[in-house]
């Protein structure tokens, strides 16, 4: 229904929301000091490197805005593809151990770290162990793990938290235990 509902604002097939460019926008930030975190475009107003060009994109519709945020981040990953690279880095770190932006600084805000780090090395074993093995694998499985793994660099690529990596325990679990 949703699909549907969407569609007949938008006449674009599988649109499901706007955010996904803002979101790649904001991954595509080319300047120093900044990591890819995703912020509103409040957020973004306050901050003099983004001003100039969430000003003059303020005006537009909903949907021109996020051509001109697909525009803007295709435009910041072809001029500074090692900048985007590094903030995939900083959002696979978010995703899997740091605490993003929006955190309070405190101790607690990084306590995920220590299970993550044992999680993220049974995951590594688990595949060097799957590699060799991987006739013993049942076919599902490793369906499933791809899956997994499209998914991870899927959240990786535009704005990744802890919350989209802890909604994979189930699967990893049965894929570590299995391996």
């Amino acid at each position: 229904p949703w699909l549907i509902y969407t569609y007949n604002l938008t006449n674009k097939t599988f649109y499901w929301a706007n955010s996904g460019n803002m979101s790649l926008y904001t991954m595509s930030t080319p300047y120093s000091g900044e990591t890819g975190q995703w912020y509103l475009e409040k957020d973004l107003l306050k901050k003099p490197n983004h001003k100039v060009f969430i000003d003059s994109i303020l005006s537009l519709t909903p949907l021109q805005r996020d051509v001109a945020y697909k525009k803007q981040a295709i435009k910041n990953i072809s001029t500074y593809p090692k900048k985007y690279i590094m903030n995939l880095i900083s959002n696979l770190g978010r995703l899997l151990f740091f605490p993003s932006d929006y955190a309070p600084d405190t101790i607690l805000s990084y306590y995920p770290f220590v299970p993550n780090i044992f999680i993220v090395v049974f995951i590594f074993c688990s595949i060097i162990i799957g590699l060799i093995n991987y006739k013993l694998i049942p076919k599902e499985l490793i369906f499933l793990f791809l899956f997994f793994a499209i998914y991870l660099v899927g959240s990786t690529a535009l704005s990744a938290y802890r919350r989209m990596f802890h909604v994979t325990m189930p699967f990893l679990f049965l894929f570590i235990g299995y391996t």
